[in-house]
């Protein structure tokens, strides 16, 4: 098992109630170091932690000398690090530095540990999973966690140390269901999966209707296509050809999404006027653009009012700010 642990809407509470049948614990408290703690230069401006504090007896963490984590959007008031409280079976791998404190005034807290657990192997990492799961290489975070804190090197062994019973035996996984425990049986009936609307889901659950909600009296399906990119940016082809085809194969609509760097407003307005020209009341053709934003997030918009303004890109202009 890898546990671990996002900061918001007290998930450490139903994390410890499982922690505590292997002796640990995640505390809601901010880790304090002001002689190790920064602030990123730009972007979010987040606050991290610094520690070189790693178990060198440890495989985990044998041979890294420092680690980097996340704390928040304050030095003083992060949680996208928790501290532990373990028993004797657990081994540390990483601590802050041995000045830092919990909001509470535990010293030196422990940040990561192992435990074997039976025949399996447990790593208790309480960290905000954005860092090192989710968007680790998100170019807004500057390869803090993952690279320059060696956040890929940790995990890669973490994997490996977990795995290794596995591996050697040849057998994965294993688990056997108790006798004396059974699962719980769950019936859904034919009429409750034929409906997909999460509302009347609800209604043949039992529960009440919302008076002052009302459903479509008709609901149609459309089939299209969505992401097409013509000669007018970084594709082939033309608007006229995409809809003869999209008809061909039965499609309600097609999307396009030209990559924005390539287009321009006279290029936009092309493309605005040829997918009015194919578009009628049986078929819709939509333009659209494909970008990104300085911060590296990518996104697709489409029927959109106008042309951006200027005001709204980079310098370059590929980009929106």
């Amino acid at each position: 098992l890898l546990i671990t642990c996002e900061p918001g809407y007290g998930a450490y509470k139903n994390i410890n109630k499982l922690l505590k049948i292997f002796g640990a614990q995640i505390i809601p408290e901010s880790i304090i170091d002001p002689k190790n703690d920064f602030r990123q230069n730009n972007y979010l401006r987040w606050w991290f932690g610094r520690t070189t504090n790693l178990n060198s007896k440890n495989p985990i963490s044998k041979g890294i000398r420092s680690f980097i984590y996340p704390l928040g959007y304050a030095p003083d008031g992060g949680e996208a690090t928790l501290p532990l409280k373990l028993n004797r079976k657990w081994h540390w791998i990483i601590k802050a530095m041995p000045g830092a404190k919990t909001t509470n005034g535990i010293s030196e807290p422990v940040i990561m540990a192992e435990r074997q657990y039976g025949k399996g192997r447990i790593v208790l990492m309480p960290m905000h999973t954005t860092f090192f799961f989710n968007a680790g290489y998100f170019p807004i975070w500057q390869g803090l966690t993952m690279v320059k804190g060696n956040g890929y090197k940790i995990l890669n062994n973490v994997y490996q140390w977990l795995a290794e019973p596995s591996l050697d035996s040849g057998i994965i996984g294993g688990y056997i269901q108790p006798k004396k425990q059974k699962l719980q049986k769950i019936t859904l009936t034919q009429k409750t999966l034929e409906h997909t609307d999460i509302y009347q889901q609800m209604l043949l659950e039992g529960e009440k209707q919302w008076t002052t909600f009302t459903l479509p009296v008709k609901k149609n399906d459309y089939i299209g296509l969505i992401g097409v990119h013509t000669s007018l940016s970084d594709g082939t082809g033309t608007v006229k050809d995409y809809v003869k085809a999209a008809k061909e194969k039965g499609y309600n609509f097609i999307i396009f999404t030209e990559k924005f760097s390539d287009m321009n407003a006279k290029k936009w307005t092309r493309l605005v006027s040829e997918c009015k020209k194919a578009s009628s009341n049986k078929f819709l053709a939509i333009p659209g653009i494909a970008y990104k934003d300085t911060t590296g997030n990518r996104y697709i918009s489409f029927n959109l009012p106008r042309w951006p303004d200027k005001s709204w890109l980079n310098k370059k202009g590929t980009e929106v700010a």
